[in-house]
């Protein structure tokens, strides 16, 4: 539940089969509220032609500086005095336009560099459409409070700007829209414009968690397009000649102009305010009836990526309204909770149903073997208070429907991440847990459009009553052998209720400080294992995917000759097996969590031992980078220590870098992968896999509790064998790496303190301080060519 941080993958490309190209009229029927009539339209071109801005050849002042071959920036920054006389028109004639009201100002912006609300890369957009609040539209879709609140924090921000004497552009949240320009048309003015306008919309649309879609326009000289980016596609107009088509023009000027908030895109359910403590705006988000105050984000990060479920993770407290003295008051609840706001696909089950079906699953088991496991496996699950489609005015906030007239009678249908193109059939080597899950990598250098049935998203949020550390967090190593220890449990239950999990990760995998125990998160994913099919969509993390899931191949099947297994196993065209995800490879990617801890955390080093552990250091990381620098297509080295199963060098890299003092390999795992190989090659014997729907599959009680008993049998070993004496604190590589690097680039500058020493009386997990506070986001070094936005995309 982290972000890679500066590593993130090029906000300015988009992948193929997201992007819909309308004609001019029909993108706005199907993304515009607010109707102009013809009239409207003509009234506004003639006045504009009085006013010498336009006349029979176009745009006067634009094509004269076109003909002068001005620069771009010369050139279309007239499109603002164009825009502020359209405004003027319709002030000016009210009885034109009646009951309308000004909601956004254009401005040219070529050099002007937003300040964005949360650390990110600078942006700068050729032209703006910047929000007035002070005078939003006063329509029904707007409630009073809503509107009071964008009044209060307008008057706040304005007297903020005024006092630091920095201009409106500064504020990236303010924008509305965007525009982009180039001088000249062809291809690579086109690329340059979609690329700067993804960037900017990814941009806006983090920084600013109101955000449901932004509008925007491109212009290649005379080649005019507008855009919709929301979380499900991207919706694009057909071109059209900006001189030879000018009502096209004035209408998106006018919406982007006096379009209501809700039509611009600013979620109803979320509201900005200002916190005089800590000089920054935050946020309060309604859940069901309720509403919290966010207090930190955990994960955000996700939310860069526009085609995604754009997860958002804070802590956050209830907001309590109370009469006191008969007057209304509102304080914050003492009890810290997890808020977590996403836009999953339309069908895929929320968190909240799949525990559900878990339990239910374990209730007919219990019942019939006279066990206990529907009540053991709560304890292994998120604690959820609310699980909430997110409604505005009674109304399901989805994205909005792109099929296109001659679809439009048929059923919809429930969609399941199932319904994703990037399935085993079609396996893309360079393709990353990004594209994997939400089809937001690029996997073409423009913002391309391929057929394919898009898929709608739907807006949800959960609240949970825990708030968890995850595994990169966690800061020993007994507790994280505890935690592995409860995470194999879990997914034992799992196994019984006859469900995978299919997204193991160290972010998935939580502990809970309190309780000390740990928790599998993000089920929206999990499915049963009966109905899994060969076209299923890749899901999970590269860095921890099993190495047979990676490989979309039985690495065991092979062993057994061509014959047996070509009587017994589905080939594709390619000669792989059509290839089905099953318990085990969930029971995998928990080792790869293990070892990933192991090259990312290390015993604190002082002062004085910094100065000699540089050349050690980088072998640590070259260890990493070896094993978890990887796509969902794996590579050579896991696939060795599963397939070959030794792991003698790896353990001996580990040793002679002693960076572990006398932690066990028991402590490590890394014994695992040899049990692991054991139950793989046990399973597929093809005599017992059976054929259905041209996948392998082998039946439930062909899965054993050995592997899962004989890890949580090293882990207790592990925690036995950990060393009394030594520390069994631990801090991350990266932590050590930015020390080295600051006493190389400062020398003169004294070293900073090493973490803090523990005891060496600490002989128990109970003694060892847990942090009951998460920090506000995972080191987003840890995966330094991977984006890390727990999130699926294809």
């Amino acid at each position: 539940m982290s972000g890679a941080g500066s590593s993130r993958r090029s906000l300015g490309e988009c992948p193929e089969g997201r992007r819909v190209t309308y004609g001019v009229d029909e993108w706005f029927t199907r993304y515009t509220t607010t109707r102009w009539t013809s009239d409207q339209i003509t009234f506004i071109r003639n006045k504009l032609q009085q006013m010498k801005l336009l006349d029979e050849h176009g745009w006067t002042d634009i094509r004269k500086l076109q003909q002068k071959r001005a620069t771009e920036d010369d050139t279309l920054e007239l499109i603002e005095p164009i825009a502020r006389a359209v405004a003027k028109i319709v002030k000016r004639n009210s009885h034109k336009f009646p009951d309308v009201k000004p909601s956004t100002v254009y401005e040219s912006t070529p050099h002007a560099k937003p300040s964005p609300a949360v650390n990110s890369p600078a942006n700068i957009s050729d032209a703006t459409s910047w929000f007035l609040h002070l005078e939003s539209p006063s329509d029904e879709a707007v409630d009073s409070d809503y509107r009071q609140s964008l009044r209060d924090l307008s008057e706040t921000l304005v007297n903020i700007r005024k006092a630091s004497k920095v201009p409106f552009s500064k504020f990236l949240n303010d924008k509305a829209a965007l525009a982009e320009f180039k001088r000249e048309d062809g291809k690579d003015a086109v690329l340059q414009n979609e690329r700067q306008l993804l960037a900017g919309a990814a941009l806006v649309m983090y920084s600013d968690p109101r955000r449901l879609w932004i509008n925007s326009m491109t212009i290649e000289k005379n080649s005019t397009r507008f855009w919709q980016f929301n979380r499900g596609h991207i919706a694009v107009t057909t071109a059209f000649n900006l001189h030879d088509n000018p009502d096209h023009f004035i209408r998106y000027l006018l919406f982007v102009g006096f379009g209501t908030l809700a039509e611009l895109g600013l979620d109803e359910t979320v509201t900005a305010v200002w916190d005089d403590v800590t000089n920054t705006i935050q946020h309060i988000y309604k859940v069901d009836e309720v509403e919290y105050r966010i207090d930190e984000p955990l994960s955000t990060d996700g939310a860069y990526h526009i085609l995604s479920h754009a997860p958002r993770v804070y802590t956050a407290r209830k907001l309590i309204k109370e009469m006191i003295d008969g007057e209304r008051t509102t304080r914050l609840d003492n009890n810290r909770v997890v808020l977590k706001d996403s836009w999953p696909f339309i069908g895929v089950p929320s968190e909240t149903d799949v525990q559900t079906k878990i339990t239910n699953k374990l209730k007919l088991v219990d019942a019939e073997k006279m066990t206990n496991y529907a009540t053991e496996v709560k304890q292994y699950l998120m604690d959820i208070q609310v699980d909430w489609v997110v409604e505005s005015k009674g109304i399901l906030q989805k994205t909005p429907d792109p099929r296109l007239r001659d679809e439009r009678d048929e059923a919809d249908k429930p969609s399941d991440a199932t319904s994703h193109p990037m399935a085993h059939g079609s396996h893309q080597k360079s393709a990353t847990r990004d594209e994997v899950r939400d089809f937001q990598g690029p996997t073409a250098s423009t913002i391309s459009q391929e057929p394919l049935k898009l898929t709608g998203r739907i807006h949800r949020r959960i609240v949970y009553n825990e708030l968890c550390e995850t595994v990169y967090e966690i800061k020993d190593f007994r507790t994280l052998c505890q935690c592995l220890i409860h995470v194999v449990e879990g997914l034992k239950l799992f196994r019984y209720a006859g469900f995978v999990h299919r997204d193991i990760s160290d972010g998935n995998c939580l502990w809970h400080p309190e309780s000390r125990q740990g928790k599998i998160a993000d089920l929206e994913y999990s499915k049963e294992y009966a109905n899994l099919r060969g076209h299923d969509p890749i899901t999970g993390t590269p860095e921890f995917m099993a190495v047979e899931y990676q490989a979309a191949s039985y690495l065991f099947l092979r062993s057994r000759g061509d014959d047996e297994k070509s009587e017994s196993s589905i080939t594709l065209e390619d000669g792989r097996e059509m290839f089905l995800f099953n318990y085990y490879h969930d029971l995998e990617s928990v080792m790869w969590v293990h070892y990933h801890y192991f090259l990312t955390h290390v015993l604190p080093i002082s002062d004085e031992e910094l100065k000699t552990v540089g050349d050690k250091f980088r072998r640590l990381k070259s260890l990493e980078i070896e094993l978890f620098n990887t796509d969902t297509s794996g590579n050579a080295s896991r696939s060795f220590i599963i397939s070959v199963y030794q792991v003698s060098e790896l353990r001996g890299k580990i040793r002679n870098l002693q960076f572990h003092g006398g932690i066990t390999d028991l402590a490590m795992g890394l014994d695992m992968n040899a049990h692991l190989r054991n139950a793989y090659i046990h399973l597929e014997d093809v005599k017992r896999g059976i054929r259905i729907e041209n996948a392998m599959r082998w039946p439930d009680e062909d899965f054993q509790d050995k592997p899962y008993n004989e890890y949580i049998d090293l882990l207790n070993k592990g925690i036995d064998m950990l060393p009394k004496v030594l520390l069994t604190r631990a801090v991350t590589t990266n932590s050590i790496d930015r020390r080295i690097h600051d006493a190389k680039s400062k020398p003169k500058t004294p070293l900073p303190s090493a973490p803090p020493v523990l005891s060496p009386t600490i002989t128990t997990a109970e003694d060892i301080p847990n942090p009951r506070k998460r920090r506000s986001n995972a080191d987003p070094e840890r995966f330094p060519k991977k984006s890390r936005t727990n999130e699926d995309t294809s």
